[in-house]
């Protein structure tokens, strides 16, 4: 009895995942269009949010496309590049295809009127998780 149960207890562990975090999305600001990024896998992701030039008080849609890799779970965090801005972490439903993730989620509002942020998007495949950050900006008129 003690086996099984050991057995059990073994089988619902989670596997510790290999996080790799790649090079910050070059020439794109995601606030004014789709950005793609290419995998450690050679897959390929187009990452967009909209509206485009999104405001903190509305939410954001958010789509990832992958081709060449089936990612088995998505997510977006958002981050402040200067400044912590909270915990904001979305997860993206998977679409029928397993091809496109989408999923809605919001920032905070800042004091400043111009708010530098980075998404990054995290993309579980097997044991690892990859981590594409893409830089876009805010602008917040009081």
């Amino acid at each position: 009895m003690l086996a099984m149960w050991l057995g059990f207890y073994f089988s619902t562990l989670s596997v510790e995942k290999r996080v790799t975090r790649l090079s910050l999305a070059a020439d794109c600001q995601l606030h004014l269009q789709a950005c793609s990024a290419t995998l450690s896998d050679g897959g390929e992701v187009l990452f967009e949010m909209s509206p485009k030039n999104p405001s903190p008080t509305e939410s954001i849609l958010l789509t990832a496309k992958f081709s060449g890799s089936k990612p088995e779970r998505v997510e977006v965090l958002f981050e402040g590049k200067d400044m912590y801005m909270g915990f904001l972490q979305y997860e993206l439903a998977a679409g029928r295809d397993y091809a496109t993730f989408q999923g809605e989620g919001s920032l905070s509002v800042c004091i400043r009127s111009l708010m530098e942020w980075i998404a990054v998007l995290r993309v579980e495949m097997g044991d690892s998780i990859y981590e594409l950050p893409f830089e876009f900006e805010t602008i917040h008129l009081r």
